[in-house]
């Protein structure tokens, strides 16, 4: 049995389950998936998933060509307690289940650093609450695109733009 305080994001007939506070703290996403799509009481038990997960926000959504994409940041903390949240990743999948296209879209690496700047609560270093949207016509093709957002310790946000054709 474990405790959950989560998100869910409907994806198709799958459902992506964030946990903040669970037994163990296994840092994964967990998901569930509806085996009939009328009937509400199909979906299936709850599961641990093999995507690594901070407890950071996850966006997930529809590219334009049907593909299913998530962004989150897929790091765990390296001794059990200390937490950074670098990189933000988007990955895409076929069937809304296994992501086996990933690439690292914002990284400390290529952005300056991470360190705080300034003084506060609970700030991880690296960029986290990562957000996505799918913009396609009527926008113009130089609008066109995927554009994920993060913030950097709660001080800076940061903004991507992913070209359709690229992913």
């Amino acid at each position: 049995m474990f405790l959950l305080r989560c998100e869910w994001l409907v994806l198709r007939m799958i459902v992506v389950v964030r946990t903040v506070t669970c037994v163990g703290e296994d840092h994964h996403l967990w998901a569930s998936v509806r085996t009939n799509s009328t009937l509400q009481t199909a979906w299936s038990t709850v599961q641990q998933t093999n995507i690594p997960n901070d407890n950071s926000n996850i966006n997930a959504g529809t590219l334009p060509d049907g593909r299913i994409f998530l962004v989150h940041n897929p790091v765990t903390p390296a001794d059990g307690k200390s937490w950074g949240r670098d990189p933000v990743t988007f990955a895409t999948s076929s069937d809304g289940s296994k992501f086996d296209a990933v690439q690292v879209v914002l990284t400390c690496q290529h952005l300056g650093g991470c360190t705080p700047r300034f003084a506060g609560h609970s700030k991880n270093p690296g960029p986290s609450y990562p957000q996505a949207i799918v913009l396609k016509s009527p926008v113009t093709k130089a609008m066109q695109g995927v554009y994920v957002v993060a913030s950097n310790n709660k001080e800076d946000i940061w903004i991507t733009k992913l070209n359709l054709t690229d992913l």
